[in-house]
């Protein structure tokens, strides 16, 4: 296996870095009065052997002043989980790449094109971003030869008097209600849209119109952002159709679903 001091070495001067970025953060707000947030996007950076990196782009709230503490402790935690989810990826990467560059002296053979250039890419959909909650979804990018392939993780944040707490799909619907049927069918007819605009054949978006067993179940377990707009879903490649379909990300407009939301919950901003 490679070394790992450097790597450890590398963690704690960044986790030094953030927390002086926290501390200038609550030093800037001594002062101010409430201010509208704005964002900044924060790019990290780590590269390895044969051309091999881990990247994250995310954004931070960048208006400090009434709501501070509130703001901060949301970047933070959104900071954690894209680092965290960066950081699940370096022994593959990074250390895997370090592994292959020493095979590759003693065995040149064995290593191919295809161990070059390994790297995890985060980036992120932006739902909403406000004082007291973020609505975002990472789209983590990997490649260790083959095609490559991604998926979706949502982060949707609340803070509140016990902290920042995460957001449910079912914090979102008044539970009283049939939502989830109502959803499920909103996605279908949006996942068949899409189908079109993508060129899929005729024949097979025929097929999917009639097709109310594939309706079931959508909304469950599946990656989404909550704004003004509605309810956006994120599905994986493979999860709707075939890989070369892509994902799907479907909005399911807020007007279609006002009725069904929770008066109370963390979309009553909207309504």
């Amino acid at each position: 296996m490679s070394p790992t001091s450097p790597h450890q070495d590398e963690r704690i001067a960044n986790m030094r870095t953030w927390f002086l970025m926290g501390f200038l953060l609550l030093l800037s707000s001594c002062g101010k009065t409430d201010v509208h947030c704005g964002k900044t996007d924060v790019h990290y950076r780590v590269d390895g052997e044969l051309g091999s990196y881990l990247s994250a782009s995310y954004p931070q709230m960048t208006e400090i002043g009434s709501g501070s503490l509130s703001r901060m402790a949301l970047n933070t935690t959104v900071e954690e989980r894209v680092l965290g989810h960066l950081e699940d990826s370096r022994e593959d990467i990074i250390e895997g790449s370090y592994d292959s560059m020493e095979g590759m002296k003693t065995d040149p053979s064995s290593y191919g094109a295809s161990f070059r250039g390994w790297r995890c890419e985060i980036t992120y959909h932006l739902g909403h971003l406000e004082h007291d909650s973020v609505s975002i979804c990472l789209k983590e990018y990997w490649y260790t030869g083959g095609h490559g392939n991604w998926s979706f993780t949502p982060v949707n944040l609340l803070y509140g008097d016990a902290g920042v707490e995460d957001v449910l799909l079912e914090a979102l619907f008044d539970q009283s209600k049939e939502w989830r049927e109502t959803v499920d069918r909103l996605i279908w007819a949006g996942f068949i849209d899409s189908m079109v605009v993508k060129g899929a054949n005729e024949e097979d978006v025929r097929k999917l119109r009639t097709d109310t067993d594939a309706q079931r179940g959508l909304c469950k377990e599946t990656s989404f952002t909550y704004s003004a707009d509605g309810v956006t879903f994120y599905f994986d490649p493979y999860r709707l159709s075939s890989f070369s379909m892509g994902d799907f990300v479907i909005l399911v407009p807020i007007e279609k679903i006002a009725e069904l939301l929770n008066s109370n919950g963390p979309m009553r901003r909207y309504l």
